[in-house]
C-alpha cells in the first residue's frame, strides 16, 4: 500500500487507521452487546486492512460469539492485549523500515504473531 500511495499519503492513512482502532478498542464494553458487535466488526475490518491477522482473528471470533447471543463469553482483555502487542511490534517495524532495517517485525505481524499472556 505504501508504494501505491507514496510515503506522505500512506502515513496519513496509517495514522487514521491507528487512531480509529485505538478509540474503538478502548471503548469496547460488554454492557452493550449490540455496540460491542459493531465495534468488533469495525476492528476486524481495520485490522485486516493493516495486516494485523491475530487481532482480526480474535475480533472475528468474538463478533461471532456476540452475534450468537454469547456476548458474556467475550474476553475484551484479550482484544486489548493483542492490540497492544500488535501495535508495539508494528511501530517498531515501521521505525525500522524508515531506518533501512529489515522489516522482520512487520512480517511477524502479518503471520499472525500473538502475544504471550495469561489471557487465552
Amino acid at each position: 500500500m505504501r508504494g501505491e500511495l507514496g510515503e506522505a499519503e500512506f502515513r496519513l492513512i496509517l495514522e487514521l487507521f491507528l487512531d480509529e482502532i485505538e478509540t474503538i478498542a478502548f471503548r469496547l464494553t460488554s454492557n452493550d452487546p449490540a455496540l460491542m458487535e459493531t465495534d468488533l466488526h469495525f476492528l476486524r475490518g481495520c485490522s485486516r486492512n493493516l495486516g494485523f491477522r491475530a487481532l482480526a482473528a480474535v475480533c472475528e471470533e468474538f463478533e461471532a460469539l456476540t452475534i450468537s447471543g454469547r456476548a458474556n463469553e467475550v474476553r475484551l482483555e484479550r482484544v486489548l492485549d493483542i492490540y497492544a502487542h500488535t501495535k508495539q511490534v508494528f511501530m517498531r517495524a515501521l521505525a525500522g523500515s524508515q531506518a533501512g532495517q529489515s522489516p522482520d517485525a512487520a512480517s511477524k505481524i502479518k503471520s499472525g504473531i500473538r502475544p504471550v499472556s495469561g489471557h487465552g
